[in-house]
């Protein structure tokens, strides 16, 4: 075990119970681990406003205001993320009369919180009862043993879609090294939310992420890996290494690499027959494009917990209702549009798209639309890794980060994908922020800390920078400049031309250090309307 766990072990137990100040994931985590080290955790307390009797993983949850009445031999271990421990501790200080008996987890205790947690469900999983026949699986795993020397088992983070993208890193990887090694890959979903172990944000995908030496663990197969394992666990061997903004090492590899562009997955005939049946019945024809907006509903679902508003949504999301003449073009061109979506919010007309979304929607069918679309107009939300997996072209709308540092989307390329962007307003200076300004800012910020999203917008809700939404106008027209390259009749002339070397110049002078380009190219009639971005 990692010495700051047992700094943090040694602390909890001074006290004959302790606190967990924050009750997101990293709350969930805390406790589940405490408890599994014999630490009793009293309750959750959250700055936040608490219903009566709200109760979280069968602790109680109170307000911050109530930790006064906490006993003074009661511990508080603030299990949030580090930006937010000096507030936190301020907030404290107006409520407590003792300074001392307060531990902050820093990400490095997080990580290997998360990490010998994923250890001990990982090992019990391999080690559990097998349910089916044994006798039927002896085939595969001879045919297994004669080609591979070892199994080896490693994470793969499925907690959100968008983390479904390093899926193409994954084979990329595999057909490079072409070794004796077979790669089982375990997946790593929310800890608390135990209706997705073994299914991730789309457990059907799960199934699909197999070939030649390489697969996932699913509830499909997972019976067959456990006899594999309770009959040749030599064979095994297991990487308990898990970063959850790891993938440093995997996008230096593949950014920009045309392989990740191909189509990763493919379906059977049976499964394309469903599909084209279930079309029938949506009403959906043959010619459609896929379309999302993303929101906060899905974030704010009482599977989240995460129930107020969160300042970084209005950088992130986007107002579908502002698609409506976009979409009547697609409908011009004799094509339907097909809201894509988990959970989304409710419109009072959806007579631009089929609302898919609400009626209807299946994991499989998320991933047959994706296989079908013409291409696919999303905000930067992981729903777009769809497109991604069967080499779709897509169109990325209120892009309100230049860059990334632990996401999907490097996985972009300037021949397939178009961006538009959120528009910056400076408030202090009464003018946008233009593109070197941005690209500085998003370099210094993410120097600071892994979560760039976080760091990044931070800076711009301390410093009033507010987001400005892409116009009905300026979405309507990279729709159709994607349609019209699609199709190929899309000409650019010379000014067109310019814009676009300019802004590439642009991205070439940007000090890369530890971000990721999101290369896209930039819609042409927006670069026309915004040429100061350029300055």
């Amino acid at each position: 075990m990692d010495n700051c766990l047992t700094e943090m072990i040694a602390f909890c137990k001074k006290y004959r119970a302790v606190v967990c100040y924050g009750a997101s994931d990293h709350g969930y985590m805390t406790k589940h681990f405490l408890n599994k080290m014999g630490i009793n955790v009293a309750f959750f307390i959250i700055s936040g406003a608490v219903k009566e009797g709200e109760c979280r993983d069968g602790v109680p949850v109170y307000s911050i205001s109530k930790i006064e009445y906490m006993p003074n031999d009661y511990g508080i271990v603030l299990s949030l993320y580090e930006r937010h421990h000096e507030e936190v501790l301020d907030k404290l200080g107006k409520h407590l009369k003792r300074v001392e008996g307060i531990y902050g987890l820093t990400m490095p205790v997080l990580r290997s919180v998360r990490s010998e947690l994923l250890q001990l469900e990982r090992d019990n999983e391999f080690r559990k009862k097998i349910v089916g026949d044994m006798n039927i699986y002896r085939k595969k795993i001879s045919d297994i043993k004669k080609i591979y020397q070892k199994v080896l088992v490693q994470y793969i983070d499925v907690r959100r879609l968008g983390a479904y993208a390093l899926w193409g890193y994954y084979l990329y990887k595999r057909k490079l090294e072409k070794n004796n090694i077979f790669y089982l890959y375990y997946p790593v979903t929310q800890e608390h939310r135990k209706e997705e172990y073994l299914k991730g944000s789309n457990g059907y995908l799960l199934t699909k992420l197999s070939s030649e030496g390489i697969e996932v663990l699913s509830e499909h197969n997972i019976d067959f890996w456990r006899c594999f394992f309770k009959n040749d666990k030599e064979l095994f061997c297991f990487d308990n290494i898990y970063i959850e903004w790891g993938w440093k090492k995997e996008l230096n590899e593949v950014n920009g690499n045309k392989e990740m562009f191909l189509p990763w997955i493919s379906l059977s005939k049976e499964e394309i027959g469903y599909g084209n049946k279930s079309l029938i019945e949506l009403e959906i024809d043959k010619k459609f494009i896929c379309v999302s907006a993303r929101d906060n509903i899905y974030l704010q679902s009482a599977k989240r917990d995460q129930l107020k508003e969160d300042f970084r949504d209005k950088y992130r999301n986007s107002d579908i209702s502002k698609y409506e003449k976009a979409l009547q073009y697609v409908k011009t061109k004799n094509m339907q549009s097909v809201r894509m979506g988990a959970t989304v919010r409710k419109l009072k007309t959806t007579r631009i798209f089929i609302d898919y979304a609400l009626n209807g929607r299946s994991e499989f069918l998320d991933v047959f639309l994706a296989s079908r679309c013409k291409f696919f107009v999303s905000d930067l939300s992981g729903i777009f890794v769809l497109a991604n997996m069967f080499g779709k072209n897509k169109v990325i709308l209120n892009a309100s980060l230049l860059t990334t540092k632990g996401d999907s989307v490097p996985f972009l390329h300037p021949e397939k994908d178009i961006a538009i962007l959120k528009k910056l307003w400076d408030v202090k200076k009464k003018r946008f922020l233009t593109l070197r300004e941005i690209f500085y800012v998003e370099v210094e910020m993410g120097n600071i800390e892994e979560n760039i999203q976080g760091s990044i917008f931070g800076y711009y809700e301390k410093n009033s920078i507010i987001p400005v939404e892409n116009t009905e106008n300026d979405i309507y027209l990279v729709v159709k400049e994607m349609n019209e390259r699609i199709d190929g009749v899309k000409i650019y002339d010379k000014i067109d031309i310019e814009l676009q070397n300019r802004y590439r110049k642009i991205v070439e002078e940007y000090p890369k250090k530890e971000n990721f380009l999101n290369n896209w190219r930039l819609g042409a009639d927006f670069l026309r309307q915004n040429q100061w971005l350029l300055d």
